[in-house]
């Protein structure tokens, strides 16, 4: 039973299930509201595969956060931006050296496969390992 006010039970979603084509096809064309694509007709989904508690959600609810989750999702793509800025200066073994942060030793031969292991391989396998975490966060955000 429905219970409550007129104003709380409505909502931008309705299902109608039709008993043949001929019925659906008279629905689509009765045009009540004197504007054309008025109703969006699609194949009804199995009842198990609708969330009921989410059919009565308003369209201004549903607005309001599909443009919080854009801002969430740029406000992580200019944290994004930041970690590769990190990963890309934490690499830069020239700055790193003039900076004098590591000891003299680990710069002895610029020529060395391991300067170039570092500054080449380094940053990639950093942001491939952030990127691994990247779906996770996707999956907490949807």
């Amino acid at each position: 039973f429905l219970t409550g006010e007129g104003s709380e039970l409505q909502c931008d979603t309705g299902f109608v299930e039709f008993m043949n084509l001929t019925a659906k096809q008279s629905a689509l064309q009765c045009n009540i509201t004197g504007t054309n694509g008025f109703m969006v007709l699609t194949s009804a989904p199995d009842p198990r595969d609708i969330v009921w508690d989410n059919a009565t959600v308003e369209k201004q609810s549903i607005i309001v956060k599909n443009a919080q989750c854009g801002l969430l999702l740029f406000a992580g793509t200019l944290l994004w931006f930041a970690v590769v800025g990190a990963v890309t200066s934490l690499s830069d073994l020239d700055e790193i050296r003039r900076r004098k942060i590591l000891p003299e030793w680990f710069f002895r031969n610029p020529d060395s496969i391991w300067y170039d292991l570092i500054e080449g391989y380094l940053p990639v396998v950093l942001l491939e390992l952030l990127m691994l975490v990247v779906p996770f966060i996707l999956r907490i955000v949807a």
